[in-house]
């Protein structure tokens, strides 16, 4: 170990004077305490807390990064889900309109063959009526209407 000697005095002299003795010395940094007293002393207890508080804010920050991204897949799958809603939501608007048009259509090929039994109906009327006033067998009449 190093120690101040006076200029013209020996190590191995008698004991040390108020002079010689060593002086006591103090750095103080943020963070960082050296005191030198017979060795250097350093009191990193400060710099020691403030690394574990960044190991653990980094820990916290990469949590933090992995919620991010799981929450906008989570974002994306739900995007899409809803995108698939409104497309079958507007395939089945379509179908609807498509279904409404075959009723109508329907509903007027039923008047339509309706109109047409009623007319066939009035015509059969007619025909016994006259197949009546004139003396024709029906049967007759079913025979002449069966032949091709």
């Amino acid at each position: 170990m190093a120690k101040a000697v006076k200029p013209g005095s020996s190590e191995d002299a008698s004991p040390l004077t108020n002079d010689e003795r060593e002086i006591p010395i103090a750095l103080n940094l943020p963070g960082l305490a050296m005191t030198f007293g017979v060795d250097w002393v350093l009191d990193t207890s400060d710099l020691c807390a403030a690394r574990e508080k960044e190991i653990e804010l980094l820990a916290r920050v990469r949590a933090l990064e992995d919620e991010n991204a799981s929450l906008r897949d989570k974002c994306q799958r739900i995007s899409e889900e809803s995108n698939l809603d409104k497309f079958k939501s507007q395939l089945l608007v379509e179908m609807l309109a498509v279904s409404s048009l075959d009723e109508e259509r329907t509903k007027a090929e039923f008047a339509k063959e309706q109109s047409k039994v009623l007319r066939l109906r009035h015509d059969m009327k007619l025909l016994l009526e006259k197949a009546t006033n004139e003396n024709v067998d029906v049967r007759d009449l079913l025979r002449a209407l069966a032949e091709p």
